[in-house]
């Protein structure tokens, strides 16, 4: 059997401790792997129709080994589903620093998918960008069972 190709709109089934998980492959960036958009909802089972999914808007979106993941076999792929145009372009993504350590305030830059931009003061709209950084295969199963919203990340 050959492999099938990966292409916008891929939707990917993944095992949670809540249940199933469902991403969308969007594309890579130069910088990071494969960009996922990750959607709120577990299932017992796989809904049927599997587009079921795709009803809500995303959680957040995040980089992850994806290749890696489907030829370790860690996710299964479903189907190919309708994406937003926004996707199209690359998306806007913020990408903070470490927490200093006597404590304050991240700082956080705007990342579009090949550069960084300058320091940016985090408004309520910046907020819910997701973060950018390469999410493993344990860590997306945990933002995903426990309702892992960009907006947690201040």
């Amino acid at each position: 059997m050959g492999r099938r190709r990966i292409e916008f709109g891929s939707l990917f089934e993944i095992e949670t401790e809540r249940g199933l998980g469902y991403f969308q492959y969007i594309g890579e960036s130069k910088v990071y792997c494969e960009l996922v958009r990750v959607f709120p909802h577990t299932y017992p089972r796989r809904p049927s129709p599997v587009d079921e999914a795709l009803a809500s808007p995303e959680a957040f979106l995040t980089f992850y080994p994806l290749r890696r993941a489907i030829s370790e076999r860690l996710v299964t792929l479903v189907g190919c589903g309708p994406m937003p145009a926004r996707f199209r372009v690359f998306p806007t993504m913020r990408w903070g620093t470490p927490i200093p350590p006597g404590g304050g305030p991240r700082r956080w830059r705007l990342f579009d998918g090949e550069e960084f931009g300058d320091f940016t003061e985090l408004t309520p709209d910046l907020r819910k960008l997701s973060v950018t950084g390469t999410c493993g295969h344990a860590s997306l199963q945990n933002m995903i069972a426990s309702g892992y919203r960009p907006e947690f990340e201040t």
